[in-house]
């Protein structure tokens, strides 16, 4: 089970302990099938935004690399040369 839900799981499980009618066997199971199910849709996420991570750096690279083309002798970088 996914560490961060562990205290929200075991509140549910803990309010359903009173509740006459409600497997806690049940419960468990379901909650760890959240759990997972979370887990994962978190982890595909993580590797989108990795993903668009790279991608804008290459991004900031590739204009950092045009900006130094398309400067001529000290004034690189977008630095005004007062010319």
């Amino acid at each position: 089970m996914n560490n961060a839900l562990l205290p929200a799981f075991q509140r549910l499980i803990e309010k359903a302990a009173d509740v006459e009618g409600i497997d806690q066997e049940v419960l468990g199971r379901v909650l760890g099938h959240l759990s997972a199910d979370l887990s994962a849709r978190l982890a595909i996420v993580q590797r989108k935004i990795e993903g668009a991570a790279v991608i804008l750096e290459r991004a900031i690279d590739t204009l950092k690399a045009q900006q130094g083309m398309n400067s001529v002798g000290p004034c690189r970088g977008g630095q005004d040369c007062g010319g």
